[in-house]
């Protein structure tokens, strides 16, 4: 049988235990949050650069395309240019 000496440090190793545990819990909760955080500004500015590309993007399209007549026209007097060495070979 367990003396009284002895249910006292049973408790008290318990008391300890569960006062550990709780000092854990609120050091990975305060971890979390602080994660968490990160998280929340990282998600924000890669928000914010997404859009930003997707801005970027008609206008690039529409760049191309207002190109696209010259290089094609380019393209056709180049081959124009090669045909007859072409031909030749």
């Amino acid at each position: 049988m367990l003396t009284g000496e002895t249910h006292e440090i049973f408790f008290s190793t318990l008391y300890d235990l569960e006062e550990r545990d709780q000092n854990d819990q609120r050091k990975d909760y305060a971890e979390s949050k602080a994660f968490q955080g990160i998280c929340v500004t990282n998600l924000a500015e890669l928000n914010e650069e997404l859009a930003n590309l997707q801005q970027r993007d008609p206008k690039l399209q529409a760049k191309l395309d207002e190109l696209k007549p010259t290089y094609d026209q380019k393209d056709r007097q180049r081959v124009a240019e090669l045909s007859p060495l072409i031909s030749y070979q």
